[in-house]
């Protein structure tokens, strides 16, 4: 029973550091500075941008954007999540306009291609990306550095 027992901790540290080393290639993968639009749809249709965005910074600790201006977005720190085989993020808002404020989103990246469609406050995570307003919005971005 104590061997069973032991297996069954080993088991557990082996998958909780398999999904942490998972989650630090995931979180690498999206640090940098990016840039892009909101866009309406699924963002294929030519002249879908709704809002520019300038830069979107994300570190380990934080995310900040700021839009076509240069203008703060707001910032804040999230928490990366897998749903299945779906990268999932819930950004909560910590300065400017999204203070207090909690997303719930889900990402997709591919090469220097970043998608990430957010539920409004109060809203449900995505389960595609698509802009839906007024549940869900759609931002494309390039990374810059």
């Amino acid at each position: 029973m104590k061997n069973m027992f032991l297996l069954g901790c080993l088991l557990v540290a082996l998958t909780s550091s398999s999904a942490a080393a998972e989650h630090s290639a995931d979180l690498k993968k999206l640090l940098g500075t990016w840039e892009g639009a909101a866009v309406e749809g699924d963002g294929s249709r030519p002249g879908s941008s709704r809002a520019r965005i300038s830069e979107l910074v994300i570190t380990p600790e934080k995310i900040t954007a700021k839009d076509g201006q240069g203008n703060s977005l707001g910032e804040g720190t999230f928490i990366l999540g897998k749903d299945g085989a779906t990268l999932t993020i819930d950004a909560s808002g910590t300065g400017g306009q999204t203070r207090g404020k909690f997303y719930r989103g889900i990402l997709s990246l591919t090469g220097d291609t970043l998608k990430w469609c957010s539920g409004n406050p109060g809203k449900e995570r995505p389960k595609q990306f698509r802009s839906t307003p007024p549940d869900a919005f759609l931002i494309v971005l390039t990374r810059k550095k």
